[in-house]
């Protein structure tokens, strides 16, 4: 064999010979990298918690990606380093330091917006992919007066109209479970879900002009947590590509509206009637933010309840009980009494809520050097982003 081996090498050219040394040191010069860095932030320092930046700039991106986008998500990423570092941990994604803590406690703290030394903040992808007059990236001030324009959308009266368009695509979803051996829930309820927004928000119904705009707002939401390299084949590359196609189909819609030749009872049909208006962009843009909000979490939210659910069948025959009674008491088609009746239901909704979180990754920035402790004691001292889980 070592003759063998020899005989391959004396045939390789000069040329070859330096690709190989390169790759070579290459190779020596990431692994000292790696280990110097884990071996020198394995412990906590200036007021961390321990923990692992990895690699220069990159960190754990790779990882921290790659755990969101499988089928145990980002609970796996955080289980792996509990288990190394304990209940507090630091580490680096998208070049910058993140500390993560545990507890409601942190995260009534950080989350709830009572404590003014943290602000919203997040990666450049993601901030392309919603745009800038976004409500997850305006500033404070501009924050209120865009959650007061699109409350609209939430109002009573707003849901008690989409009550029966709801309730007509999740019957005939469900008619077609009966059919299958196996169910991705997953699947079922972002179709769901994204139709319900576009329903609501566009009156865009038709299988054919759901399936386009789908397909551009699926890529928009891969590019939220990628990195920003603006490269042909890149996952940011498809989703700028398609933040820019969507954006068209919208100027489209408001020109019709805006000429008169439609008009819908909807969200956009509302937000263009007011006399207070968003611009065209902030409209937009807000529009497509709800979209990835609306679809991402509610149809997490089912999924997660069909888990528990199944898992506890004495709640499943309660649920099922109430279903009954309040099917009964309708009769053409589901209304807002009837919702408002379900009590049971709603505690069991809840209870999923606090059970599973549905947004995977909030983080905030600390704006000053600050001390946040759990209630084990475990916190940090240091000026850098903040996840509470």
């Amino acid at each position: 064999m070592a003759i063998a081996l020899l005989a391959v090498l004396n045939t390789l050219t000069v040329q070859q010979w330096q690709w190989i040394i390169l790759a070579m040191a290459m190779a020596i010069i990431a692994l000292f990298i790696s280990h110097f860095t884990f071996a020198f932030s394995l412990h906590g320092n200036n007021g961390e918690p321990p923990g692992s930046r990895g690699c220069p700039f990159l960190g754990e991106t790779f990882a921290f990606i790659a755990a969101n986008k499988s089928s145990k998500g980002v609970y796996e990423f955080v289980h792996q380093r509990h288990l190394r570092f304990g209940r507090a941990f630091k580490t680096r994604i998208f070049g910058k330091t993140h500390v993560f803590m545990p507890g409601p406690e942190v995260a009534k703290l950080v989350l709830s917006g009572e404590f003014s030394e943290f602000t919203k903040s997040y990666i450049k992808s993601m901030h392309d992919a919603v745009g800038q007059h976004s409500l997850l990236c305006v500033k404070q001030q501009t924050h209120v007066k865009l959650r007061r324009l699109l409350g609209e959308l939430f109002t009573v009266e707003a849901l008690a109209k989409s009550l029966q368009h709801i309730d007509n695509l999740i019957t005939h979803s469900l008619t077609q479970w009966k059919d299958l051996s196996s169910i991705r829930v997953i699947g079922y309820t972002l179709d769901i879900t994204f139709k319900i927004m576009c329903g609501m928000l566009l009156s865009v119904e038709g299988d054919e002009e759901i399936n386009k705009i789908r397909k551009d707002v699926d890529d928009v939401s891969d590019a939220m947590l990628s990195l920003p390299i603006k490269l042909p084949g890149t996952r940011y590359y498809r989703g700028i590509k398609a933040r820019r196609r969507f954006m068209k189909f919208l100027d489209v819609l408001i020109e019709r509206r805006r000429n008169r030749e439609e008009h819908h009872d909807d969200f956009l049909q509302s937000m263009l009637s007011r006399d207070e208006r968003l611009t065209d962009v902030e409209l937009k843009d807000n529009i497509l933010t709800l979209i990835l909000a609306g679809q991402t979490t509610t149809a997490a939210a089912m999924m997660w309840a069909v888990k528990y659910i199944d898992q506890n069948p004495q709640v499943q025959f309660k649920l099922r009980a109430e279903q009954e009674i309040v099917r009964q008491r309708y009769s053409d088609h589901l209304k807002l009494e009837d919702v408002n009746g379900m009590i049971y239901t709603s505690k069991v909704v809840k209870e999923v809520l606090r059970m599973a979180s549905i947004v995977s990754w909030m983080p905030r920035l600390a704006l000053n050097d600050c001390n946040v402790l759990d209630k084990e004691g475990v916190g940090f001292e240091h000026r850098c982003s903040l996840y509470a889980f």
